[in-house]
């Protein structure tokens, strides 16, 4: 009942933006539509943004983030990892886990996190993490001076379940000892037919993909001539890796932009409407 509840208020302040003239105005979003891909309840701040820039936007969520259960395992490895040379954390739904178990939670040695949003989950808590240059993907945090000689140093990546594991396989490599925590859970958001409903009222909006997840649950969620439909729309995907997968699932105008973080999409989106105006 939570995404049901969540969908109906965004159709109505999306698809009935009275503060904009599409014609006339200025915005830089104006004219735009926008389906974002998020997972449900973290998509608002960002959608604000994009309407206020102009924009018609609606949120169409794939996956559902759930933490996984409370156990003295869990925290006992948490613990533990709290002792190694450097944490990585993969998002802020792994920064919200790691604290549910261990509120008083302390790393002793460096922090880095995989994007803009989780540095400010974990500034919350007090941490200033590391943010990688260029780019917030596990090929960018491992260009990172640390990340140079770790031989015989622990690395903890803090993460959901599943997922790509070439940041602890590049390490392994590297002679570290590398290990990851699971704190949460994928699994398919609930669709009614509003929701596909969705799909169908759009024309030719730009389809916002940030997770690989994201994009093959959405192909395996669609029949045949509704994912043939979708593949005809522009795509603005994260990562030169799921342009590829994009590419490969059959999509026929796919963008990418810098990196998943809001500003980063947001920028994507810019210049795709500049293009889109012929400047």
């Amino acid at each position: 009942m939570l995404f049901v509840a969540q969908i109906k208020p965004i159709m109505r302040s999306s698809w009935q933006n009275p503060g904009v003239n599409r014609k006339n105005s200025r915005l830089p979003l104006s004219g735009l539509d926008v389906v974002l891909t998020r997972p449900v309840g973290s998509a608002r701040s960002m959608q604000r943004s994009l309407m206020a820039a102009g924009a018609r936007c609606v949120n169409l969520p794939v996956i559902t983030i759930r933490d996984l259960p409370q156990s003295p395992a869990l925290r006992t490895a948490l613990t533990t990892a709290a002792g190694a040379d450097a944490l990585v954390f993969a998002s802020p739904n792994a920064v919200h886990g790691c604290y549910r178990l261990l509120p008083r939670f302390r790393a002793r040695g460096l922090v880095f996190a995989q994007g803009p949003a989780t540095a400010r989950a974990l500034r919350r808590r007090g941490v200033d993490a590391i943010l990688p240059d260029g780019g917030y993907t596990s090929e960018d945090v491992l260009r990172h001076n640390f990340f140079g000689v770790v031989a015989g140093k622990r690395v903890v990546r803090l993460a959901g379940q599943g997922g790509r594991d070439l940041l602890l396989s590049s390490l392994r490599a590297r002679g570290c000892d590398a290990s990851a925590i699971a704190l949460y859970r994928r699994v398919p958001a609930r669709w009614q037919q509003r929701h596909r409903d969705i799909l169908r009222a759009y024309a030719d909006p730009v389809l916002v993909i940030s997770s690989a997840e994201t994009l093959e649950g959405l192909r395996l969620r669609l029949v045949k001539v509704q994912w043939e439909r979708l593949c005809g729309w522009r795509m603005l995907v994260s990562s030169a890796r799921l342009e590829a997968a994009a590419l490969d699932a059959g999509c026929a105008h796919v963008h990418v932009a810098r990196s998943a973080a809001s500003a980063d999409l947001r920028a994507g989106l810019m210049a795709l409407t500049e293009a889109s105006r012929g400047r």
